[in-house]
């Protein structure tokens, strides 16, 4: 259901269930955002029913803490299911932010298409239900392309705020020149002919210098730069 209004200080009642789409890695997914469907197939939950009726109308319970909306009240075994699609290969690190108002750590894991890819986490407890803490999960690789996410609970009692997928920082990248051919989207960068140029083209960054390199009989050549040098 998507709620059209010429009001801009609308605010939708909590019954209106937002209209959801697949999220993109690198990037953060809020984690009352998973997938729109039944129980047992976008969730699983134990228990009938949204009893804070925040937010979402299925059987996760949801729940408003601060300006943050976060799944709350989950039990060992439930799951929650998310569309994502890995834009390109890394090393992702995924930064779990929840909290836990318990004495004792609770614990949790994620699987991509159905395989444990990260093991028994766990979420110390935070020491009140509003006070939040990030667990960061390092050297995560997935394939590009679409994949479905899924956070399990290996223990209950534990609030989820979101998950935040992040690739190292990088001080210079090489890509083959025959990849920024055939993707021209590739940003920000752009393969030119140039018959001047040792290999009969040349690459372009933003600031506007050009890299020439000779490329081989196999057709293939790399270019390498220091992304310093384009901001």
């Amino acid at each position: 259901l998507i709620v059209i209004s010429d009001d801009p200080d609308y605010i939708p009642p909590d019954d209106v269930v937002p209209s959801l789409s697949r999220s993109y890695v690198p990037g953060q997914i809020e984690a009352e955002d998973y997938n729109i469907g039944d129980n047992g197939v976008a969730y699983y939950d134990t228990t009938p029913g949204n009893i804070y009726e925040k937010y979402r109308t299925d059987d996760v319970d949801i729940t408003a803490d601060g300006t943050a909306i976060v799944i709350t009240d989950m039990e060992a075994g439930e799951w929650l299911n998310y569309d994502i699609y890995i834009t390109y290969s890394a090393a992702y690190t995924l930064s779990v932010t929840g909290s836990n108002g318990t004495p004792g750590s609770k614990f949790f894991h994620i699987e991509c298409d159905g395989e444990d890819i990260t093991s028994q986490v766990e979420l110390p407890p935070t020491g009140d239900w509003s006070t939040y803490t990030t667990v960061n999960i390092p050297g995560l690789t997935i394939e590009p392309g679409a994949h479905l996410l899924t956070f399990v609970t290996d223990s209950g009692d534990m609030n989820i705020d979101s998950f935040l997928f992040t690739t190292p920082s990088v001080d210079s990248v090489s890509i083959e020149a025959e990849s920024a051919v055939m993707q021209p989207r590739f940003p920000p960068f752009t393969v030119q002919e140039d018959e001047n140029a040792s290999g009969g083209a040349y690459m372009v960054v933003p600031n506007g210098s050009g890299t020439t390199t000779s490329v081989p009989g196999d057709g293939f050549a790399e270019y390498s730069f220091d992304l310093a040098g384009t901001a």
